[in-house]
């Protein structure tokens, strides 16, 4: 189990490399979040640990969830390569992004099949 400065710090991280990922300026994420720019900053650098009610804020800011932001066990280059997968789905023909969609799909029901068979 993490100590709570290594989560601290890794909600931080998160938080920073999300609003990167979005191309979001710290003061542009505390606009939208509803939190100060100072709080954020401290926040991001791990230096404050934040309420429930600020992370939820700050993931809604992010258009994310505070599962996201929790989640130390995911890794974050996941986090990079999902939202460039994003990224290229949005700018897909129709028909890219339909086929796109049968991959991912596919990909998941096997996924889940296999985690209903481990428990």
């Amino acid at each position: 189990m993490p100590s709570p400065s290594h989560l601290i710090r890794t909600v931080g991280r998160r938080i920073c490399t999300l609003r990167e990922l979005r191309g979001l300026t710290q003061r542009q994420l505390s606009e939208r979040a509803g939190v100060g720019h100072a709080e954020l900053s401290k926040i991001e650098n791990g230096q404050r640990a934040a309420s429930l009610i600020t992370l939820d804020a700050i993931a809604r800011g992010l258009q994310s969830s505070l599962t996201v932001l929790l989640d130390h066990e995911q890794p974050l280059d996941l986090l990079r390569d999902m939202e460039r997968a994003l990224s290229l789905l949005r700018e897909a023909k129709p028909a890219q992004r339909d086929e796109a969609i049968r991959a991912i799909n596919a990909v998941l029901s096997v996924t889940s099949r296999g985690d209903s068979e481990d428990k």
